[in-house]
């Protein structure tokens, strides 16, 4: 992949970052090779794991595509965990170093006293004796990124991404959304997550763009930078983009993205209202994350589907289960046979997520399997029921989980988010939802909260919710 990088045009721009650093595809292919200097001096060999505490800046960036070009594994670890569940994960990788931002110094000191780890910090490669690149490049299969889930539901995964996987999710993403060198993005996800790398940064450079990569999201700065030019296509998830309106986006992106959990259908008409193409995608960790494409001019037509398949992807439902197979999934969870045996089926990554099929080919993900409850003897799909509640002009977000009920077996709470502008009165809310739901799916309590409890990509934490009840 290091090719994606030392093949373009020397004065192409390739990379902008939080330090005013600004990279053409020489330069950075220049920090490439002193990142792949920097590796050769500390004794690693073809397998071994380096560790990351920082943001999506150059040199990691660096580091990861001189990892790739080594045979080794960079595994970028999550700042926002605390210090025991840091180590938790350091533990189950086994990394044989850490590199760590300035800002994490105190956090990378106490790891590495308490598992014995090497401390690197990242600037030092900026400054690395570049070496050029020898010996055969690895394998189709080797491992150079593995990416840690973000454990609501328990301990965290580590999902091993390989070089055949990261090269097929770039291949199909450029053919699938029509990308090419003019295109360009502000990155903003965290490159602990999938959507750091994989959703359009690692395609980007893979096709000659350019990206812009930002150490947090900040709805101002990324509006400014779109609108200046710096971002034809964004990727966001829905607090993401609708935070990206109230900074008064309305102007530049030639599509934005939404994914990572669900987006009510106000936020998809509110982008085109401005103009803009507004494409729903799903994805994970494990199988792409780009699986769908979304046809230009069918974004109204179709608002609430995530697409048709990518070409080169594979789908077919179980039971309402989504199962994807292609050459873009992954090659399962470091050290952990039985759960990759559970969720890789000769070649099949079980999603679980429901999903339908329309007559025109376009998938809806109804929802997370093990989310489902039963009513009454009726299924009840809770990204059904807060796509309703959405809808509510008063509802600002909403977040349905299934709990014990006497009379009904299970039953749902809502936890609603009121719109800045005033509360939410129950009764209309009632109301407005009974002229669309069957009344299986009406919850049947409201509870309002300030905020919803989220991981660091903008999934609702629902075992916290329930926790609540």
């Amino acid at each position: 992949m290091i090719d994606w990088i030392e093949r373009r045009e020397a004065n192409r721009p390739a990379l902008r970052d939080d330090s005013g650093g600004i990279w053409s595809y020489g330069e950075l292919a220049l920090l490439c090779r002193r990142a792949h200097g920097w590796l050769a001096r500390r004794g690693l060999a073809p397998g071994d794991h380096v560790a990351t505490l920082g943001y999506g800046t150059a040199e990691q960036l660096a580091l990861f595509f001189a990892c790739q070009r080594a045979g080794l594994t960079l595994v970028p670890l999550n700042w926002r965990l605390a210090p025991p569940e840091l180590e938790a994960v350091l533990a189950d990788a086994a990394p044989r170093v850490l590199v760590f931002d300035e800002e994490f110094r105190e956090t990378a000191l106490e790891l590495a006293e308490r598992r014995k780890l090497r401390l690197e910090p990242t600037p030092a490669l900026r400054y690395a004796y570049a070496l050029p690149w020898t010996g055969e490049p690895p394998s189709d299969d080797a491992v150079p990124l593995i990416l840690y889930t973000s454990g609501t539901t328990g301990r965290p995964k580590g999902a091993m991404l390989s070089n055949r996987m990261l090269a097929a999710n770039a291949r199909q993403t450029v053919l699938g959304w029509e990308l090419g060198p003019d295109d360009s993005t502000v990155t903003a996800a965290p490159f602990f997550h999938t959507g750091g790398w994989n959703v359009l940064t690692l395609p980007l450079l893979s096709c000659g763009g350019s990206v812009t990569l930002l150490k947090r999201f900040d709805a101002d700065r990324v509006a400014r930078l779109t609108e200046d030019g710096r971002a034809s296509v964004l990727f966001g998830v829905p607090t993401m983009l609708d935070s990206l309106l109230g900074a008064g986006l309305s102007r530049g992106p030639r599509f934005v993205i939404s994914g990572g959990a669900p987006c009510p259908a106000s936020l998809v008409h509110a982008y085109l209202d401005r103009g803009i193409p507004f494409r729903q995608g799903f994805g994970m960790t494990e199988a792409g994350p780009n699986c769908f494409r979304f046809p230009p001019g069918e974004e109204a037509r179709k608002a609430g589907s995530v697409g048709v398949p990518m070409p080169g992807t594979e789908m077919r439902l179980v039971d309402g289960e989504l199962w994807i197979r292609g050459p873009h999934v992954f090659s399962g969870y470091w050290a952990r046979p039985d759960e990759t045996a559970a969720t890789l089926v000769d070649g099949w990554v079980r999603t679980g997520d429901l999903a339908a099929r329309d007559a025109d080919g376009f998938y809806r993900i109804l929802g997370r399997k093990k989310e489902m409850f039963i009513s009454g003897g009726e299924n009840v799909y809770p990204g059904e029921v807060e796509l309703a509640l959405a809808a509510f002009p008063g509802v600002k977000e909403a977040a349905v989980v299934g709990v014990p009920d006497e009379r009904w077996g299970e039953a749902g709470v809502a936890f609603i988010v009121p719109a800045s502008e005033g509360t939410v009165d129950a009764a209309e809310l009632r109301a407005f939802l009974d002229a669309r739901l069957a009344r299986y799916k009406r919850p049947r309590e409201f509870r309002f909260l300030d905020a919803l409890p989220r991981t660091a990509m903008g999934k609702v934490r629902k075992p916290e919710l329930r926790a609540l009840v």
